[in-house]
């Protein structure tokens, strides 16, 4: 209970983060992925991740992961 209420209180960040990072440019995300791939998979796992956190991380690596390994 405490993990979902503290990830419910942290969600609306981490979506916010998540959409940041949709904003960088194409040559930033590739400068800086080394950096947060780590972190973005570890959120994949995360079993109290809110929906909202879920789609936005969803949307993120169709919209910029999945197209650099396309390449």
């Amino acid at each position: 209970a405490a993990h979902s209420e503290e990830n419910r209180t942290l969600a609306p960040l981490a979506v916010a983060t998540l959409r940041a990072l949709l904003a960088f440019t194409p040559a930033a995300f590739r400068a800086h992925l080394k950096d947060f791939f780590p972190l973005l998979t570890a959120l994949i796992s995360c079993e109290y991740a809110p929906p909202e956190v879920q789609r936005a991380l969803s949307e993120l690596f169709a919209k910029r992961i999945g197209p650099m390994l396309a390449s």
